[in-house]
C-alpha cells in the first residue's frame, strides 16, 4: 500500500507517485495437513463455481 499523505516543507506541495492500473488475481487453492501442503492448484482469475467444481476433479478425483 502507499501512502495517501506525504509532509512537505513550508507548505509546499508535495508530488509523488504510485503504480496504478489493472491488478492480475490469482486464486490459490490447497488442502492443508499438519505434515504438508496437499493438492495446490494456482488460478489465474477468481474462483467461481465452475472453477472449485474443475480443482475438486483434477486435484482430489471427485466428480
Amino acid at each position: 500500500m502507499t501512502r495517501r499523505y506525504e509532509r512537505a516543507l513550508g507548505g509546499a506541495l508535495c508530488w509523488g507517485a504510485a503504480p496504478a492500473g489493472h491488478w492480475q488475481t490469482l486464486t490459490f487453492i490447497a488442502g492443508l495437513r499438519i505434515d504438508e501442503l496437499t493438492a495446490p492448484w494456482c488460478l489465474d482469475q477468481t474462483k467461481t463455481g465452475e472453477a472449485f467444481k474443475e480443482y475438486l476433479r483434477s486435484q482430489l478425483g471427485r466428480p
